[in-house]
Order: structure tokens, then sequence, then C-alpha cells
């Protein structure tokens, strides 16, 4: 999916800081834009077009010491915004897909809704892709249909500080590789600081979750934790720094599979930049380093994700 600064109105702002799956080029995106930024946003009926591009280190996987591949790819969404009647509440739509040079395109189709009421926030959203490439079952790359389904809540109790909950379905279909077919659930939460005002917006959380898959040796439960640092320095500038860590414990109780006893580490660090140029235009970096550590060697790794692009919108209120 492509990255999305804007977007951050809409449920998957928080849910990317949660529980994004590893393989970055078909779904991570980056974190969200503190409120007064995007407020103005959330007027009349906006139409927003995105562009953009990916450089992917390491695509497959290769464990350390391996040959790697590395994978350009060509992005491009259209989304629909609407506004509920209420303020700072909202609905949407979006088309896009993933152009890559040795694949298949892979396309998706997203909806969801925002409500927000005084010190309350609630939002859901379901997305749909096809041609995924997905790693978190197997040790090898697969294509999956994946659909996800995910809600949100925040409250704001006091002025500096921010209460948020999550939970977050995952479906994974990959077609004549039934034995990967996989769901998977994750709930976690997250406290958001606002005592330092927009400029720096600390933020913590953690989530649980588990994923089951048809072959059952591949069944595993997951930690996470994280941190994240955000900024509006100016009216033209949003950043976010995130440090995250992940730890999963493969469920198995055979002796002879491969995945017994199993113990996989990952971190990764996020930067996202974005820049304002006028109402109309803006333009977004998103730079991603992934290191994987894991009890069987085929599945210790790194990898790096890159993606540049730009926003033009029609509609809205401006800023």
């Amino acid at each position: 999916m492509i990255p999305s600064i804007r977007q951050s109105t809409l449920p998957v702002a928080l849910l990317a800081a949660l529980t994004l799956p590893p393989t970055q080029a078909a779904t991570q995106e980056p974190d969200t834009v503190p409120a007064p930024r995007t407020a103005a946003l959330l007027g009349p009926m906006q139409v927003e077009f995105r562009a953009g591009g990916a450089y992917i280190g390491n695509f497959f996987q290769a464990p350390t010491g391996a040959p790697r591949e590395d994978v350009v790819t060509g992005t491009g969404e259209t989304r629909l915004l609407l506004p509920l009647g209420m303020a700072r509440s909202q609905a949407y739509a979006s088309f896009g897909g993933t152009l890559y040079d040795e694949f298949d395109p892979s396309l998706a189709l997203a909806g969801g809704a925002r409500w927000a009421s005084g010190i309350h926030l609630a939002d859901g959203r379901i997305s749909y892709r096809t041609r995924s490439p997905r790693m978190e079952v197997g040790d090898s790359l697969g294509f999956a249909d994946v659909l996800i389904i995910d809600a949100g809540y925040r409250l704001r109790p006091l002025r500096a500080l921010q209460i948020e909950a999550v939970a977050v379905y995952d479906r994974q279909d990959y077609g004549t590789s039934a034995q990967r077919d996989n769901q998977a659930l994750d709930l976690g939460g997250a406290l958001r600081y606002y005592g330092f005002g927009y400029e720096f917006l600390p933020e913590i959380g953690a989530s649980l979750g588990s994923r089951d898959v048809v072959s059952d040796t591949e069944d595993y439960d997951q930690r996470t934790l994280w941190v994240t640092l955000r900024s509006n320095p100016t009216a033209s500038w949003f950043l976010s720094l995130r440090y995250r860590h992940r730890l999963r414990d493969y469920a198995t109780d055979a002796a002879a599979a491969s995945n017994f006893g199993r113990e996989d580490r990952r971190q990764d660090l996020t930067l996202t930049a974005d820049y304002a140029v006028d109402e109309r235009w803006s333009v977004t970096g998103y730079l991603s380093f992934d290191d994987a550590v894991s009890t069987k060697p085929s599945r210790t790794f790194g990898t790096q994700y890159l993606w540049t692009g730009l926003t033009y919108r029609i509609g809205g209120a401006g800023r």
C-alpha cells in the first residue's frame, strides 16, 4: 500500500504503528499527522491523487550472507473523502495498486469511517488487496489476497494525554497454496503525550497477537512494543521517527518440525517526512530498516524500504 501522511485522519494511522506485517513492500505505511494539521482538511468533499515509487532492498528476505535481490515498484492511488456532517468526522474510499518490475500488479480497495465527538474518537476500516507479496508464513515469498478489518478508539481524558486501543483482523488466502492460508488477530493500545505541544509528540504502545495457519507448524504468537516521536516543527512539515520491537514464538509441538522451539526477534526503525508545498500539493518520503534475528538461521535477514511520492488534492477546505 502507498505510504500516506494525510490518511492519518483515517483509522490506518494508529494501526500502522501497531501491527504491520513484515513485508514492507506490500503493507507498511507511515504514521499520522497530528490533529491541527489535518483538521482543515475535514470539510467539503475532497479527492486525492497519489503517485510514487519505491525501492525495496532484499525484497525476498534472503538470509544474511546469501545473495539478495532488490526490487523497484511504482504506486498509484485515488481517494475520495466525504464529511459526515459532524465536526472531525468523515468517510472515505480508495482504489490503487502497485506495479512490480518482476511480478503482476497488486490492486487494493479500501473504505472506512471516522467519528469524533469531544474527547472521543472512533474509526473503522476494511481493505482488500490482490496478489500481495507476503512472508508471514513459510520460508519463501508468496502472493496472497489479503483482507484486513481494523477498528480503533481513542480517549483524551486530559489535555496532555491520549489513550488509544485498537483491534486488527488479517486474513490471507494463497489460492493454490492452501497450506499457507491463515488469519491473525492483534489487540493493542498506546499512550500519546501532548504536554510538549505539537512540536514534539512522544508515544509508547504495545500489542499482543497470534496467527493461525492451515499448516499447524506455522502458527505463532507475537508481542510488539514501539516508541514513536512525531513533530510539526512548522505548518508545512511533519516528521515521524518510530522504533518497533516484535517477538514471535512459534506454537508447534511437533519436535520434527523446522519451527519447533523457534523464536524470532524483529526490530525496525522508520522515518517519515512530509512537506506541504501548498494547499494542493505535498511531497512525502518514507524510509524503513528492518532486521530479523531467528533461531532458524534461514530467517535471519535485513531489509530496507524507501518510498517517495507526490499527492494532489481537489476540493477540501485547504489549510
